[in-house]
């Protein structure tokens, strides 16, 4: 578990048709994250546990002398599955984000690849009740190759202090 693999991101040119994602799992479900917020992809940490925390908080990591915050995105978002339901870890990999100046890092099953998606292809998430996961937290949606394609919006998905 002390074995770290850690892949850095690096930001691609911009085609001009579209930004770049990072396209990653959650519970059978496919997710994106702007390439942009993205520092790092490692594939485990050491993790040390936050007393009184959120249970969406995992605890903190350490990675290049920075003490990161550890979110379970699975517990963050409520999705519940039999994996998760029987407690099992299932967290395969960490993506590592810089929100608003800050990095934390997000619990998921999988990163997969890079996606180009067009700003025009996004739908606004408000409003939307056969969503499973609360709209507030979603940014907008979108399909590739028939694929749903969500798209989380981390800044409300990290304050701690909501009512």
């Amino acid at each position: 578990m002390n074995q770290r693999q850690s892949r850095e991101i690096t930001e691609q040119k911009d085609s001009g048709e579209g930004h770049r994602y990072i396209a990653f799992t959650l519970g059978g479900a496919v997710f994106a994250v702007d390439i942009s917020s993205v520092q790092q992809i490692i594939r485990s940490a050491a993790l040390t546990s936050i007393p009184n925390a959120p249970d969406y908080v995992a605890g903190l990591i350490t990675l290049q002398g920075n003490i990161i915050p550890l979110i379970d995105l699975r517990k963050r978002l409520g999705i519940i599955d039999n994996k998760s339901a029987s407690g099992d870890s299932i967290a395969n990999c960490i993506i590592v984000l810089n929100i608003r100046g800050k990095l934390t890092g997000v619990m998921v099953d999988e990163a997969t690849t890079v996606l180009e998606i067009h700003p025009h292809t996004i739908k606004a998430a408000k409003g939307t009740s056969s969503s499973i996961i609360d709209s507030r937290y979603i940014a907008g949606t979108c399909f590739i190759d028939e694929t749903l394609i969500t798209l989380p919006d981390f800044n409300r998905l990290f304050i701690i202090d909501e009512r």
